[in-house]
């Protein structure tokens, strides 16, 4: 990380790709890839359309005659959203996978999101429209997926080797139909809109979440600016039958970006790991109330709180009990509560003189 953003050592990159699966926004990606692709194949006892995948560390046997798709550097580096709707594009109904032993490879760490994530998609059907089922995986040993390769090899051209899947100039192949129709990203922001639906009857409780403390939020509302999913938002009143803004949780839409967090000022929010098989959360609202400052006279929002939020504030902070003016967070502060939150500078008149743009104030006469 840099002041300036996210910087990149094209030197040290492996390829591995577990960058762009990580990333929740969806702002990195890769190119299509090419993958293996076997039909139909009664004597390899394949009665489907499948997709090959060889993690670089199998034991594959190195030869010259051996075809070289289907291997990549890290299985981990395909996001189960990513994989479910890709699949169902390219009418996939298994991946057949060889792995090596991830215990003892440094790449194994991103195993346990991986698996929560692909328990929620294996156990999910259609929830959001005309979705293709997800498709099933199959781990086999490295000799059995060898033979199935050699035999996807004789039904279709042979793909780019694997240095070239993860390149950004790959190499295009001639066979469209084993090719990915979006990059290579996270998916995220599809993954839960397909689990999302239908509440209150879905399975499983979202993958990402945060949860948030109604006696420390102040609703200063900033979350819901930095939320990229809408995950946490406001309404105005007359909106969704409400008789006031509404202050929406709802984290079936939540990506796991963090930016929530990271701005919250009152520390109310809290990153939450919910286990997919604990049942769907639907999503709540928490009434706002729009005063304004007795010391400013900006206009800033309130809590509604449940009795028993108020009740434990009550004892936590009586002054606010006792209060009758009310004031905004400014003034009541007169400092913020966290050093480390995220904030946006503005650019000063230097640097913006210096880039050739007019000062932001015309010089005096």
């Amino acid at each position: 990380m840099r002041n300036d953003g996210l910087g990149f050592d094209d030197a040290a990159c492996d390829d591995c790709g577990l960058c762009v699966v990580a990333c929740p926004t969806e702002a990195l990606t890769l190119p299509a890839p090419a993958l293996l692709r076997i039909t139909d194949a009664p004597r390899a006892k394949v009665m489907q359309s499948s997709w090959l995948m060889a993690c670089d560390h199998a034991a594959l046997e190195r030869q010259n005659s051996s075809p070289s798709a289907g291997r990549i550097p890290c299985l981990y580096a395909f996001a189960p959203g990513w994989l479910w709707q890709q699949a169902g594009a390219q009418h996939i109904e298994s991946i057949v996978a060889t792995t090596g032993d991830c215990t003892k490879c440094p790449r194994g760490a991103a195993g346990a999101d991986w698996h929560r994530q692909w328990s929620a998609v294996s156990a999910a059907g259609p929830t959001h429209g005309p979705v293709h089922p997800a498709p099933t995986l199959q781990i086999v040993e490295p000799q059995t997926w060898q033979a199935l390769a050699a035999v996807a090899a004789t039904q279709q051209e042979t793909m780019p080797g694997r240095r070239a899947f993860f390149r950004r100039l790959a190499v295009p192949t001639r066979n469209a139909a084993d090719v990915a129709t979006a990059p290579l990203s996270s998916n995220r922001r599809w993954l839960t809109q397909q689990l999302a639906h239908p509440w209150p009857s879905a399975r499983h409780r979202p993958l990402w979440a945060v949860d948030l403390d109604e006696t420390r939020c102040s609703a200063c509302l900033d979350c819901t600016r930095l939320c990229p999913t809408q995950a946490l938002r406001g309404i105005g009143a007359n909106a969704g039958g409400h008789d006031r803004e509404q202050f929406i949780v709802d984290m079936a839409h939540c990506i796991g970006c963090g930016l929530c967090v990271a701005v919250c000022d009152d520390m109310a929010l809290r990153p939450a790991r919910p286990e997919p098989s604990s049942g769907g959360t639907p999503p709540h609202s928490l009434p706002l109330q729009k005063q304004v400052c007795s010391a400013c006279g900006m206009s800033f929002y309130r809590l509604v709180r449940s009795p028993a939020a108020q009740r434990e504030i009550s004892r936590e902070k009586p002054r606010e009990r006792l209060r009758e003016r009310p004031l905004c967070r400014a003034c009541e502060r007169g400092q913020p509560l966290r050093h480390d939150r995220i904030v946006q500078i503005e650019p000063s008149a230097e640097s913006v003189g210096s880039a050739g743009s007019p000062p932001p104030h015309p010089p005096a006469p």
